[in-house]
């Protein structure tokens, strides 16, 4: 599976403390050599879009969009909000 990050991912990611930044490094360097690795719970999330979410740690995770065999990772947000958002079933991704 091919992956690619955009402009907005990469500003959120920024944004966030350097051991997250560390380990998002980590968990997208596995998820390219086994996207389906059991501690990244790399898991679609939405019913009405190709919306999946990875790992990145116990308290963060990435979203994206997938397209054929590729995913366009899009946001990275702290658990609290990635499951407000999910129990609300509000997915917005920004594809800056």
């Amino acid at each position: 599976m091919k992956s690619s990050v955009t402009k907005a991912f990469r500003n959120r990611l920024s944004e966030l403390p350097k051991s997250v930044q560390e380990q998002a490094v980590k968990s997208f360097s596995l998820w390219k050599e086994e996207p389906y690795h059991a501690s990244l719970q790399f898991k679609r999330v939405s019913q009405r879009k190709l919306i999946y979410s990875v790992r990145i740690s116990l308290n963060y995770r990435a979203l994206g969009l997938l397209e054929s065999d590729h995913i366009y990772l899009s946001s990275a947000r702290g658990h609290p909000i990635y499951r407000a958002v999910n129990g609300s079933r509000n997915y917005t991704l920004h594809t800056e």
